[in-house]
């Protein structure tokens, strides 16, 4: 019988052994190539190996297979967006079918949040920032504990430059360094890195977030500043209104922490022109 075989699939699946799962999915289906259950289950097995396109093909089975199925069809459509972001974000006509599809579920049941999540994040990527604000926002209003509704709705306040809107959603959500990153563009430097130190504070030895210290001192027109960050980093770029004189390649060459090499590394750089930095540390 073709149903043990399918259960025994899932239940590896839980037990994160993917490759064994498939197995017994597949094993099902060569006893009844049509048992819809097991195609499901196989789906998410695909989808959770991020085999997108494939687990979009075994979706779309079961929703033409049972129109009704809701669940597949919105999961075909999360398929189908995240093998589009995979594969470059090229494929316009794929983007529109998943569009379509979200759309056509939604006009028979309107109060599917995954399905109305998925297409915010398909107007999002599509330009329709409208949309997709509306999209997102209902789905926070009917499940307001749904945090990646709620960091979705900040992308698309970024995307529409309404820094103050961003800054509420992520403070919301908890998203410190992705805050401070919308605090320097809305130009409240002095706040943007006051959320990188509380990153530091958690990390001293973070040195992406001093990387990003330099770069908000530079926004910010400290040059001097930014340098004291920069020498920390054991790589970084930072650039002064695009000039090459003020561009920064460090190439320490140390493990963090070795403030004396740290240091002539540092001399170095402000002993040398920019030019000949990008040539001696690039």
């Amino acid at each position: 019988a073709a149903e043990p075989q399918a259960w025994r699939g899932f239940a590896l699946w839980k037990k994160g052994r993917v490759p064994e799962a498939l197995e017994g999915f597949n094993a099902a289906l060569k006893r009844d190539d049509q048992f819809l259950e097991a195609i499901y289950l196989r789906a998410l097995v695909l989808l959770d190996a991020r085999r997108y396109e494939e687990a979009r093909a075994d979706f779309l089975f079961c929703a033409q297979f049972r129109p009704s199925f809701s669940e597949a069809r919105s999961r075909a459509a999360l398929a189908g967006l995240e093998w589009w972001r995979r594969t470059g974000q090229k494929d316009a006509d794929l983007l529109r079918q998943v569009l379509a599809e979200l759309d056509a579920l939604l006009e028979e049941v309107p109060d599917h949040l995954d399905a109305k999540f998925a297409r915010a994040r398909a107007r999002l990527e599509s330009g329709r920032l409208d949309d997709a604000l509306a999209d997102a926002t209902d789905v926070i209003w009917r499940d307001s504990k749904r945090t990646e509704a709620v960091e979705l709705r900040a992308r698309i306040h970024i995307a529409r430059k309404d820094w103050d809107a961003a800054d509420r959603d992520l403070s919301v959500t908890g998203n410190v360094r992705e805050r401070a990153r919308v605090r320097t563009l809305a130009g409240r430097f002095d706040d943007a890195l006051a959320d990188l130190d509380l990153l530091l504070l958690k990390d001293p030895k973070d040195v992406s977030v001093n990387l990003e210290r330099a770069r908000v001192q530079i926004a910010a027109g400290r040059p001097d500043d930014a340098i004291d960050d920069s020498f920390l980093v054991r790589r970084g770029r930072v650039e002064v209104s695009g000039k090459v004189h003020e561009r920064v390649t460090f190439k320490l060459g140390l493990e963090f922490g070795r403030t004396s090499d740290a240091g002539h590394a540092r001399d170095a750089f402000l002993a040398r022109h920019a030019e000949e930095l990008d040539s001696i540390y690039a």
